[in-house]
């Protein structure tokens, strides 16, 4: 079987990717709800989880920065978060639409 370690930070990095692609489409004024997202409904949820996590998101509104500068930081100190306590990203997602547990039951 795979490592979960391994696998948790898999999505996280890739949720990190997702979630830089759409603050780059806030940023050019794009919609980055989900109904416009060129994301799969699950990576836009984890994306926004991640976004969510780094403080710069809000749920009726969408990203709240305009500033390049302070999308980045906020995403990268979100993803580290995130790869430090990975449970933390969880918690911000829907219970219907969590992934499987990133750590196996003991």
């Amino acid at each position: 079987k795979a490592d979960p370690k391994a696998q948790s930070t898999a999505i996280i990095e890739r949720a990190y990717e997702d979630a830089k692609l759409l603050a780059a489409d806030h940023l050019a004024g794009l919609p980055t709800s989900r109904r416009y997202s060129p994301l799969p409904e699950r990576r836009w949820r984890v994306a926004v989880a991640l976004a969510l996590l780094a403080g710069v998101y809000d749920p009726g509104r969408g990203f709240t920065s305009r500033e390049p500068d302070h999308l980045a930081g906020a995403l990268a100190m979100g993803r580290q978060r995130a790869l430090d306590n990975p449970p933390r990203l969880l918690t911000r997602l829907p219970a219907s639409r969590t992934p499987k547990r990133f750590y196996p039951r003991w």
